[in-house]
């Protein structure tokens, strides 16, 4: 459960350009504004990798890190709060999924 103090600086921290997850057991959690573009640049490298028939090789730069955890929130999150972020970074998902019917298309 959150509290109306944590509820204040979170909504605060969107207000600022930060991502905020709600996730299905009811945690809210905020990300920088950098994060959903790491976590594109992470999915960029892992569907290159799948192009060239490489493996996809576990992230270790530290830049990654956030891009794992808002990965991970996004797979917990409520239908709403994953709707809402999906919304405001469409234009990553439509570059992923062109990326994603393209390979599939070249291997079949």
């Amino acid at each position: 459960m959150v509290s109306r103090r944590q509820l204040k600086r979170l909504k605060e921290a969107a207000r600022q350009g930060a991502v905020v997850v709600e996730t299905r057991d009811g945690r809210v959690e905020a990300f920088s504004e950098m994060a959903p573009l790491a976590l594109f640049s992470l999915q960029m490298a892992e569907e290159r990798a799948l192009y060239k028939g490489t493996p996809v090789e576990e992230p270790t730069a530290p830049q990654y890190r956030e891009a794992l955890r808002l990965r991970q929130a996004l797979e917990d999150a409520t239908p709403e709060s994953k709707a809402a972020y999906e919304e405001q970074c469409r234009e990553f998902f439509h570059i992923i999924e062109v990326l994603r019917r393209s390979r599939e298309e070249i291997t079949s």
